[in-house]
């Protein structure tokens, strides 16, 4: 275990420091942001508390899924990384509660060692961002926090848009349930129905360009 943790702490110093220099000093300068270790691997307490703090977060470190949870009751973090196997609650029950508490919105990645790509899909279920293999290294952390955080931006920015729509719908006299139908619709039947409502568009222009030439004569 003691050459684990040498190895990745060897690791940063020679890469990430001399790689980031600029880029930890910029973060620095920064309020440090609040995260979550769910963890009760020494060694890895050690190094994934090492990588975040490096990386600007404040970390609370906890090693039971039950306190876990209270913790995410009484605190809102900007991260969440738990392991799967822990004391107590498993991953698989801990994620959907944290889910329920302040922390609905937070982003939280799993980190475990069983995560591969054929099994990542059961821990984003679970309503996971991400999942992260163990090992891993501090590049490969900032990657992950960094696509988690663009998809949250790109989802916030989506349901805002979709709030106009909405908005504007409900103005011209729409009905809510007609809404949702149209929204979920594949996207074949909907190019389908665009098509439709455009030759309804055509016809009943035509129709009034008709009415109004016979009124005329």
């Amino acid at each position: 275990m003691k050459k684990f943790i040498h190895y990745y702490l060897r690791y940063f110093d020679t890469y990430f420091l001399n790689k980031d220099k600029n880029m930890k000093k910029k973060e620095q300068k920064t309020h440090p942001k609040h995260a979550l270790l769910i963890e009760d691997n020494k060694p890895c307490q050690i190094i994934m508390t090492h990588f975040l703090q490096q990386l600007n977060y404040k970390v609370d470190l906890v090693d039971e899924g039950q306190k876990a949870v209270k913790m995410a009751q009484d605190k809102l973090y900007d991260l969440i990384i738990s392991d799967v196997r822990i004391k107590g609650l498993s991953g698989e029950e801990v994620i959907p509660l944290l889910r329920e508490s302040k922390n609905e919105d937070t982003v939280i990645i799993v980190w475990s060692a069983f995560v591969n790509k054929k099994n990542e899909f059961r821990y984003l279920i679970w309503e996971a961002d991400a999942a992260l293999t163990k090992p891993c290294t501090i590049d490969d952390l900032k990657i992950t926090i960094d696509e988690c955080l663009k998809r949250r931006r790109i989802k916030s920015e989506s349901f805002d848009i979709i709030e106009k729509i909405k908005e504007k719908w409900l103005e011209c006299g729409g009905q809510i349930n007609l809404f949702e139908e149209l929204f979920h619709l594949p996207n074949g039947q909907l190019c389908i129905l665009i098509e439709v409502v455009e030759d309804i568009k055509g016809y009943r222009q035509w129709e009034y360009l008709s009415r109004s030439a016979i009124t005329e004569n």
